[in-house]
């Protein structure tokens, strides 16, 4: 570390409250830098110290007007072959003002520095206080260094888990590697976490040495007992692709209810009416296979029951309405049925094959889901092998049930989810399509009321202009890596306050790893490169053409 401030220039030019020009000798500085000024507002008043980001630097040779390198470049020669002085080049940067330093506290400046005045690099060590402020010790998160300096970059921890947090970048650009190694260390602060990865980037860290006995991943699996009705005849028109009809909505909602709610009745139903296929599925599905195939079965039998006019040795079981309905209609609900079910079987065996692939042993979500939520554990939902509309209506039974466990104070302990893909569950208003946006309730809802319940959240996003901006705009604290779209850097610049035009400048020259930090869970913010998570991604980019060749 640096032991003394540094001069590195003077200001020039007109200065202003907010900023200011200085020059600079070159090579001293770079973009987001933390300089410093000695100001004084009368003979009579202490030396203060003013605070300052470097966030533009321009370089410029007076000796070298345009038309003279013009004339180089037609002549294919280099400047250094010529006559032209390449000595006299000048180098200025400009300084956002960040305040005064007052003790602990940074006030704001309301009195433009002075010119001349001497622009000096303080030492490392004021730079960290500078930007931790009173952080206490056990809030402490380091997740990286500040670019080009061995500062280290440090986010307050109660800030993030409790005003939600923000990741943004696009593919590759690292934004579950800096989501990981948040996570890691807040495991190390024996906070509970729950992550809803739609992809298994997560699955790596229960592979990991250090967190091997504290993660826990889960496949859920669609279970009729835990969900409304209403929501199940959604799900079942929009996976099997074809519209409930008011004819066939009673047919379904009578049967799920006789095969849910009336267990006794189902198995001396099976058990008049033998069919072997059909026992065999509706026992399959009691013991955690897709309900969806005891409602197929039931409603084949209600088929047979009716060709073969048994209608009075089950009319003590079975409603009149099921038996008085129109076969057509009871047909058309069971090809629906069909179709569902199918699609759940390949979905589950998606799951089991990345289960199988990355040695996990599948679990099932727990009856009890206060227990997802325990000091020191991290639990990964993970829905891999789900479409969008799965994913989006199991985090929304999860979440429901949570939030409905805190308010009750069955959950005593805070927690943090975290959201991957965020802006498939919390669409914007031009993104939603049909019932795309079953989770975006109670995203909401978690965004807006969650942290008065200790429900803090992590969403992450490619995207952001796709992610529903009252979501968005719940969240106090911001990480945004590598950027590229205009789309997204342009929302990016009207949702996050404070960041300025060059800050957006910046974001598509950002570098793998390197992110811009902003929010309450930072005193000012800062350009930093993430260190490395201890686990593995295990979707990280891998060589194609070495797997290739290296294949038996």
């Amino acid at each position: 570390m640096m032991s003394e401030r540094t001069h590195i220039g003077s200001i020039i030019g007109l200065s202003t409250p907010y900023e200011f020009t200085f020059a600079v000798k070159p090579g001293t500085i770079h973009l987001h830098d933390f300089v410093a000024i000695d100001v004084q507002d009368s003979s009579s008043e202490p030396v203060k110290r003013c605070w300052a980001k470097v966030v533009k630097i321009e370089r410029f040779n007076p000796l070298l007007p345009r038309e003279a390198g013009h004339e180089i470049a037609s002549m294919g020669i280099e400047a250094i072959e010529t006559v032209v002085s390449l000595s006299r080049e000048f180098v200025t940067a400009q300084g956002q003002i960040l305040g005064i330093e007052e003790e602990k506290n940074i006030t704001p400046l309301t009195y433009p520095v002075k010119p001349a005045s001497s622009v000096y690099l303080p030492p490392d060590e004021e730079v960290q206080n500078l930007l931790l402020g009173d952080v206490k010790e056990h809030r402490k998160l380091k997740v990286g260094t500040l670019r080009g300096r061995k500062i280290e970059a440090v986010l307050d921890a109660h800030y993030l888990v409790s005003r939600h947090l923000a990741i943004f970048a696009m593919t590759g650009a690292g934004k579950s590697w800096t989501c990981r190694k948040i996570l890691e260390e807040l495991m190390d602060k024996n906070y509970p976490i729950i992550i809803f990865d739609p992809h298994g980037d997560y699955a790596g860290m229960v592979n990991t040495t250090e967190y091997a006995d504290r993660v826990q991943i889960f496949f859920p699996i669609i279970h009729f007992e835990i969900w409304d009705v209403e929501e199940l005849t959604v799900l079942l028109a929009n996976m099997s692709g074809e519209e409930i009809t008011e004819a066939q909505e009673p047919i379904f909602i009578d049967a799920y209810n006789f095969v849910v709610q009336n267990e006794t009745d189902c198995d001396e139903f099976y058990a008049r009416y033998s069919r072997d296929i059909g026992g065999t599925i509706y026992r399959k599905s009691k013991a955690g296979f897709y309900n969806i195939w005891s409602v197929y079965w039931f409603l084949d039998s209600i088929i047979k029951i009716k060709n073969e006019n048994m209608d009075s040795n089950y009319s003590d079981l079975v409603d009149d309405s099921i038996l008085s309905a129109n076969k057509r209609s009871i047909q058309a609900i069971m090809r629906k049925c069909k179709k569902m079910g199918a699609s759940l079987q390949r979905m589950q065996g998606i799951n089991d094959n990345v289960a199988q692939q990355y040695g996990i042993t599948p679990q099932t979500l727990p009856e009890d889901l206060s227990t997802l939520v325990q000091k020191g554990k991290t639990n990964i939902i993970s829905l891999s092998g789900y479409s969008d509309l799965i994913q989006s209506a199991i985090l929304t039974q999860i979440l429901q049930r949570l939030l409905q466990e805190k308010i009750e104070g069955k959950i005593k302990l805070p927690f943090l989810s975290v959201i991957e893909e965020a802006h498939n569950f919390a669409p914007s208003p031009s993104e939603i399509v049909g019932e795309s946006s079953a989770s975006l309730g109670i995203l909401k809802t978690v965004a807006t009321e969650g942290r008065k319940f200790g429900m803090g959240l992590i969403l992450i996003s490619q995207r952001p202009s796709r992610l529903h901006p009252t979501v968005s705009s719940q969240c106090n604290s911001f990480i945004v890596l590598r950027i590229v779209n205009p789309a997204d850097q342009k929302y990016i610049r009207d949702i996050i306050e404070t960041m300025g035009e060059h800050d957006v400048e910046l974001l598509p020259e950002l570098a793998i790893g390197e992110a811009l930090i902003t929010g309450q869970i930072t005193r000012f913010p800062i350009l930093a490169k993430i260190d490395p998570p201890k686990s593995k991604g295990v979707r990280e980019e891998r060589d194609l053409i070495q797997m290739v060749n290296e294949s038996e």
